[in-house]
Protein backbone atom coordinates (compact mmCIF):
# COMPACT_ATOMS: atom_id res chain seq x y z
CA UNK A 1 0.00 0.00 0.00
CA UNK A 2 1.53 3.13 -0.75
CA UNK A 3 1.56 6.74 0.74
CA UNK A 4 -0.42 9.31 -0.47
CA UNK A 5 1.89 12.62 -0.81
CA UNK A 6 -0.57 15.96 0.01
CA UNK A 7 0.78 18.68 -2.20
CA UNK A 8 -0.43 21.65 -0.43
CA UNK A 9 0.23 25.36 -2.16
CA UNK A 10 -0.11 29.12 -0.92
CA UNK A 11 -2.42 31.21 -1.72
CA UNK A 12 -0.48 32.61 -4.80
CA UNK A 13 -0.08 29.28 -5.87
CA UNK A 14 3.12 28.51 -5.09
CA UNK A 15 3.99 24.55 -4.44
CA UNK A 16 5.55 23.57 -1.04
CA UNK A 17 7.57 20.69 -0.84
CA UNK A 18 5.31 17.76 -0.52
CA UNK A 19 4.06 15.93 3.16
CA UNK A 20 2.86 12.55 3.24
CA UNK A 21 -0.46 12.20 5.00
CA UNK A 22 0.97 9.91 7.49
CA UNK A 23 3.10 12.70 9.04
CA UNK A 24 -0.17 15.29 8.71
CA UNK A 25 -2.51 12.76 10.76
CA UNK A 26 0.97 12.48 12.91
CA UNK A 27 1.28 16.36 13.48
CA UNK A 28 -2.84 16.76 14.21
CA UNK A 29 -2.97 13.88 16.76
CA UNK A 30 0.80 14.84 18.99
CA UNK A 31 -1.49 18.25 19.07
CA UNK A 32 -4.59 17.20 20.06
CA UNK A 33 -3.05 14.87 22.76
CA UNK A 34 -0.63 17.99 23.83
CA UNK A 35 -4.46 19.99 24.17
CA UNK A 36 -5.46 17.57 27.15
CA UNK A 37 -5.68 18.28 30.03
CA UNK A 38 -4.15 15.02 32.11
CA UNK A 39 -6.36 12.53 33.69
CA UNK A 40 -6.85 13.12 37.03
CA UNK A 41 -5.87 9.58 39.13
CA UNK A 42 -9.14 7.46 39.83
CA UNK A 43 -9.43 7.18 43.51
CA UNK A 44 -10.53 3.39 44.72
CA UNK A 45 -13.29 3.11 46.31
CA UNK A 46 -13.58 2.84 49.77
CA UNK A 47 -15.42 0.14 51.64
CA UNK A 48 -18.34 2.37 52.35
CA UNK A 49 -18.86 3.13 48.85
CA UNK A 50 -18.43 -0.76 48.09
CA UNK A 51 -21.16 -1.87 50.17
CA UNK A 52 -23.10 0.71 49.07
CA UNK A 53 -22.93 -0.46 45.39
CA UNK A 54 -23.67 -3.74 46.01
CA UNK A 55 -26.63 -2.60 47.77
CA UNK A 56 -27.83 -0.76 44.79
CA UNK A 57 -27.07 -3.63 42.78
CA UNK A 58 -28.92 -6.48 45.07
CA UNK A 59 -31.62 -4.31 45.13
CA UNK A 60 -32.20 -4.34 41.55
CA UNK A 61 -31.74 -8.27 41.17
CA UNK A 62 -28.51 -8.42 39.98
CA UNK A 63 -26.63 -10.12 42.51
CA UNK A 64 -27.52 -13.05 44.93
CA UNK A 65 -27.76 -12.47 48.49
CA UNK A 66 -24.94 -15.13 48.58
CA UNK A 67 -22.57 -13.49 46.55
CA UNK A 68 -20.27 -14.57 43.62
CA UNK A 69 -16.63 -14.58 42.91
CA UNK A 70 -18.08 -11.31 40.82
CA UNK A 71 -19.57 -9.60 43.62
CA UNK A 72 -17.12 -6.70 44.57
Amino acid sequence: MSQMDINATHHDGASRQPMQLSTIIGTIVARLRASEPAAAPRAAMTDAERREARYRIREQGYLSDVGTATDF
